[in-house]
């Protein structure tokens, strides 16, 4: 069976979520604004024991040392990515290197900060992921992980549709890929990724796994006695009062319910004023992204016309029963059924702008022992 990222990158040589070269200051302050949204202050970092799981390309391992902390863990299943790290760590830095598979292992020691980006959406079990991950902070420690559900990635599985349909998917072919969707990536506010890594992660890696949304996320922890604490993007607003009932459940419960009448938000970055929606017209919105998900990855495994039928058919059906979302996001998925029909690169114009919000990071607190 497939190992979701460690086949791939292991195939590749490295994982591929570098940074565009020249970026390092960028990238810097994208990590503090991403904190202090988070709530997590700076001195949070300063003398703290920190576990990183699935670092990649290694920039987040990087600045999570400038930062202070007492010891950094790094673990990863491909041996490519713990090298090139190492190779770009001082030799004085007290970095521990672990090469595991955490999803069917667990770590033993624990920790006071677990930071896990990027490898829990599309693991085969992305729950019982999570819960490896999180056996390893300490009482009163804190979680950093990221979510990413089938709203918020429609974009991406579109595009996924798109490439398999129309290029040769293989390496060789990795800048035809690139210049094909370059329109793409510039109406991209402020992407820092390079472009052909996100090609050969969001196009080329085989998708085997499954989402893992905010809400599999606090029902995944809910009993493993772990609160969540912030979010970003905030999707809705939080007007509850600190003297209220706060025991896991209860706050779990709050989330989760804020989360289903505000999902809809995640699938297109132009939506900034959308109000929230009813948890009945999202839960349709829900299941027609994860249809059209199911239908894209029997399309690419044998581009079989039953399962592009499907795809176009779950986007008639988020336009026809979905009135919440925006003009824009509408616009856009009109056009990929005007190029499914006509495949001129054209009648993509209204869909070139369109990118959900993807990951969204949560931050949880150990509230139980």
């Amino acid at each position: 069976m497939t190992k979701p990222f460690i086949d791939f990158y292991n195939s590749i040589g490295f994982a591929p979520t570098s940074q565009q070269s020249g970026l390092r200051v960028e990238h810097k302050q994208n990590r503090d604004n991403l904190y202090r949204k988070l709530g997590i202050h700076a001195s949070t970092w300063v003398n703290a024991s920190v576990l990183e799981v699935g670092p990649g390309s290694g920039e987040n391992s990087i600045d999570l040392i400038a930062r202070g902390i007492r010891s950094l863990s790094l673990v990863d299943a491909v041996p490519a990515v713990l090298e090139k790290i190492k190779n770009r760590v001082p030799e004085e830095t007290k970095v521990k290197y672990q090469l595991l598979d955490l999803s069917d292992s667990m770590i033993d020691d624990n920790f006071e900060i677990v930071v896990c980006e990027g490898v829990i959406p599309l693991q085969l079990d992305p729950k019982s992921f999570v819960r490896n991950v999180s056996n390893s902070v300490k009482y009163s420690g804190l979680l950093l992980i990221t979510t990413a559900d089938s709203v918020s990635s429609l974009s991406e599985v579109l595009r996924r549709y798109i490439a398999h349909k129309l290029l040769a998917i293989d390496t060789p072919n990795l800048n035809n890929i690139v210049n094909f969707f370059a329109e793409d990536f510039a109406a991209l506010p402020r992407m820092t990724r390079n472009p052909k890594d996100w090609v050969l992660d969001s196009i080329l890696n085989p998708w085997v796994g499954n989402f893992f949304s905010t809400q599999d996320a606090i029902q995944a922890l809910l009993y493993h006695g772990f609160q969540p604490v912030s979010q970003t993007p905030i999707i809705a607003e939080d007007l509850g009062w600190y003297k209220e009932e706060s025991s896991n459940t209860k706050v779990a419960q709050d989330w989760v319910n804020r989360y289903l009448r505000n999902v809809h938000k995640l699938i297109d970055t132009r939506n900034v004023n959308l109000s929230s929606a009813s948890p009945e017209s999202n839960h349709i919105l829900i299941m027609e992204c994860s249809n059209i998900f199911a239908s894209m990855k029997d399309f690419v495994s044998n581009k079989a016309l039953v399962h592009e039928d499907k795809i176009l058919a779950g986007i008639e059906m988020i336009l026809s029963k979905c009135p919440q979302l925006s003009f824009e996001t509408q616009s856009s998925l009109r056009s990929i059924l005007l190029w499914a029909n006509s495949l001129r690169n054209e009648d993509l114009r209204e869909f070139r702008a369109f990118w959900g919000r993807g990951q969204q990071h949560i931050l949880f607190e150990r509230t139980q022992a």
